[in-house]
């Protein structure tokens, strides 16, 4: 999200790469992404996914990950992991990011979980007064903060949903309401 120098430009696009694939490529019983869409309207122009299926506009999405690192090294953030936040601009600041955060905590409680980590860049006020509100704190990391600008975050969660009905431990997706 953040433009790299173009001088490691490629480094950086085959460091996002392998990251990626590294997300997609193993048991995702404890791994999913979350996505907001706008509902679509009566009068509203509806969006054909190709499969029959009409959508409305992608506002947000999240990604949450509880399983454990194929491989350990310096900057592999600690589990569950909560990353790729991001919000359209025009639906900012309209409580759609602490929702999905809010919304990925139920997720994480449902793995029986009993905290969350994120990691957010150092310059980023407006987000880490959106975390401080949620309850997150700084965590000390010997790579994030030290090697990189970000801070690494955490919550302990309280496992307020394990007695609940509905395990979430295999879905492929999930939804849930937004206020909007």
């Amino acid at each position: 999200f953040y433009p790299p120098h173009p001088l490691y430009n490629h480094y950086h696009l085959i460091k996002e790469l392998a990251r990626l694939q590294n997300n997609f490529s193993y048991d995702s019983s404890k791994h999913l992404m979350l996505v907001a869409i706008k509902s679509t309207s009566s009068e509203e122009p509806s969006k054909d996914n190709g499969g029959g299926e009409n959508f409305g506009d992608i506002i947000a999405f999240c990604d949450i990950d509880a399983r454990p690192p194929k491989a350990r090294d310096a900057n592999t953030p600690p589990r569950p992991y909560f990353s790729d936040l991001a919000v359209g601009m025009k639906w900012r600041r309209q409580g759609i990011a602490s929702s999905m955060i809010v919304a990925s905590e139920v997720i994480v409680e449902k793995w029986q979980e009993s905290e969350m980590y994120l990691r957010v860049e150092a310059s980023n006020e407006a987000a880490l007064l959106m975390y401080a509100g949620l309850g997150y704190e700084f965590v000390e990391h010997p790579y994030f903060g030290v090697k990189d600008t970000t801070m690494l975050l955490r919550r302990n969660l309280v496992l307020k949903n394990k007695d609940k009905e509905g395990d979430l431990s295999s879905s492929t997706s999930t939804s849930c309401a937004l206020p909007l």
